[in-house]
C-alpha cells in the first residue's frame, strides 16, 4: 500500500522550533526585568536602611554626653552654671495683730535703751576704738549706767579722705542681695547668722509669749534705741533689746534652747544665739515683773533657736538708714580738726556710729525715738526742724534732726524718729550745727 500522504496534508504544531523561540524569548526578557526590578529596590533598602543605622549612630553619638549626664547625676551641659535661687520675697508676718509697718497707724517696729524713757543720758564709747563687738545703752541710758561696747573692728572700712559733700564715713554698710526694710518684700524671718540687722524685729521675740502674759500690751515705740520693744504687764515692762555681743561673759544660769544658750539671771535674762556674735537682753525693773521676764525670755529663746529671727517691714523709718553714712566728708573733717577721716565704730545695724577725731574730739550720730522739741533752739535744715540742744548730754553739743514723726501704732501719741547728733571735746556747737546740717541733707 503506497504512502498517499502529502506535504500539504502535514500539520504544524504551535511548538515548532520558530514560534516557540520567540515565545520563550520574550517570558525570559520579562524574567530579567523583573529581576533587575527587583534587585534595584533591594538595593534602594538596603540604602535606605543603611542611611537610617549611621543617622541614629550620630544622634547616639551626639546625645552620649546627655545620657550619661543624666544616668551619672552630673552636668548635662558641660561648664554651664546654675543661677543661685533669688531670696524669697513674701510679707512680713503677723499674727496677733501685729503690724510692723511705722509708716502707718496701726504698725511699728521697735527700739530703746536700757532705761526705756527719756533719752538724755549718752551711752558712749571709750573712743579708743577698742572692744570687740557692741553694746551700748546710747542716749536712751542705762539704768545701772553705762552699757557700752565699741565695735570699731566690724566692718569700719574707711571713712574716705574723698572731698565734697558725698556720705563721708561709711566705707560699705549691708549687703545688696539683704533683704531690704525699706519695702515691703521681706522674708518673715531670716537666718541670724546672715547678719541682716536692720530688719530684724525684737516685738517678734515677745508676741510668742502674749497668750500667756494675761493682761499684756505691746509697745513697738519706746523711748531709745530702735533695736528694742517693750510689753507692758499690768503697771510693769518688760524690755527686749537686740545687742551685738560686746565681750563680756553673760550672767546666770545658762542652759540650752535648741542652738541657743539661755542665761536665766535675776529679772534679766539674756540669749546668745549660736556663734555667739550677739545678745539678746530680756529684763525688767520691777522684781514683781521677773516671772513675766522668765515667760518671754522662754519663749523668745524658742524662736532664737531655730537660728532664725522674725523681721520688720519699715517704709520709710531709720530702721532703713545707716548712721556711718549721713555726715559728709567736709563736716567729719570740720567737726573732727582732721584731714585724714578715720573709720566709724559701728554699732547694731549702724544705727549708731562714732569717729575719734583729733584734740579729744568724738563725733557721733544715733538713731532713736524720743520726744521732740522739749528743749532746745529750734532751727531748720533742709527742710528738717532741728533742735540745737547744747550740754543736754552733759558735756559737748548735742543737735537732734526730727528725721520723721508719725502718730503711734499704739494709740499712745506721737513718736519721733531723730537722727542725734552729739560732737564731744568742744562746747562751742558751731561744727556740731554743721555735722548735723549735713546729717539732715543726707536723711
Amino acid at each position: 500500500m503506497s504512502d498517499d500522504t502529502t506535504g500539504d496534508d502535514k500539520r504544524i504544531e504551535p511548538d515548532e522550533p520558530g514560534e516557540a523561540g520567540e515565545a520563550g524569548g520574550r517570558e525570559s526578557l520579562r524574567d530579567v526585568v523583573e529581576d533587575a526590578g527587583r534587585s534595584w529596590w533591594t538595593r534602594r533598602s538596603t540604602l535606605m536602611v543603611m542611611f537610617v543605622v549611621i543617622a541614629l549612630g550620630f544622634a547616639l553619638v551626639a546625645a552620649a554626653p546627655t545620657l550619661i549626664g543624666r544616668l551619672g547625676g552630673g552636668d548635662p551641659q558641660a561648664g554651664a552654671q546654675e543661677s543661685p535661687p533669688a531670696l524669697a520675697s513674701v510679707p512680713a508676718a503677723t499674727s496677733s495683730g501685729d503690724a510692723s509697718d511705722p509708716s502707718e497707724p496701726g504698725a511699728a517696729p521697735s527700739g530703746a535703751g536700757a532705761s526705756g524713757r527719756i533719752a538724755d543720758e549718752p551711752g558712749r564709747s571709750s573712743g579708743e576704738g577698742s572692744g570687740d563687738g557692741e553694746r551700748d545703752g546710747g542716749a536712751g541710758g542705762s539704768a545701772g549706767g553705762d552699757r557700752d561696747g565699741d565695735s570699731s573692728g566690724d566692718g569700719a572700712g574707711s571713712g574716705g579722705g574723698d572731698s565734697g559733700d558725698g556720705g563721708g564715713g561709711s566705707g560699705g554698710s549691708e549687703d545688696s542681695g539683704d533683704p531690704d526694710p525699706a519695702t515691703n518684700s521681706v522674708p518673715a524671718s531670716v537666718p541670724i547668722s546672715g547678719g541682716q540687722e536692720r530688719v530684724w524685729d525684737p516685738c517678734g521675740l515677745i508676741r510668742p509669749a502674749l497668750s500667756s502674759l494675761g493682761d499684756a500690751r505691746l509697745n513697738a515705740d519706746p523711748h531709745g534705741e530702735l533695736a528694742r520693744c517693750d510689753v507692758e504687764v499690768g503697771s510693769d515692762t518688760v524690755e527686749v533689746t537686740l545687742w551685738r555681743d560686746f565681750g563680756e561673759d553673760p550672767s546666770g544660769t545658762p542652759s540650752s534652747v535648741g542652738s541657743a544658750t539661755l542665761y536665766d539671771g535675776d529679772c534679766e535674762n539674756q540669749i546668745v544665739p549660736a556663734g555667739g556674735d550677739y545678745r539678746f537682753d530680756v529684763e525688767a525693773e520691777n522684781s514683781e515683773a521677773c516671772s513675766a521676764v522668765d515667760t518671754v525670755a522662754r519663749k523668745a529663746a524658742s524662736v532664737v533657736g531655730d537660728g532664725t529671727i522674725p523681721t520688720r517691714r519699715a517704709p520709710g523709718s531709720l530702721y532703713t538708714r545707716s548712721a556711718c553714712d549721713l555726715p559728709s566728708s567736709s563736716a567729719l573733717r570740720t567737726a573732727l580738726t582732721v584731714d585724714d577721716i578715720p573709720g566709724p565704730s559701728r554699732r547694731f545695724a549702724e544705727w549708731d556710729c562714732e569717729w575719734d577725731g583729733d584734740d579729744d574730739r568724738f563725733l557721733r550720730v544715733i538713731f532713736q525715738r524720743d520726744d521732740a522739741g522739749s528743749d532746745g533752739d529750734r532751727q531748720t535744715y533742709s527742710g528738717r526742724t532741728a533742735y540745737v540742744r547744747g550740754d543736754a548730754w552733759g558735756e559737748g553739743c548735742l543737735v537732734d534732726v526730727v528725721a520723721r514723726s508719725y502718730a503711734s501704732p499704739d494709740g499712745d501719741g506721737q513718736v519721733h524718729d531723730l537722727a542725734r547728733v552729739h560732737l564731744r571735746g568742744t562746747d562751742d556747737c558751731d561744727d556740731a550745727v554743721t555735722a548735723a546740717k549735713s546729717v539732715a541733707a543726707a536723711l
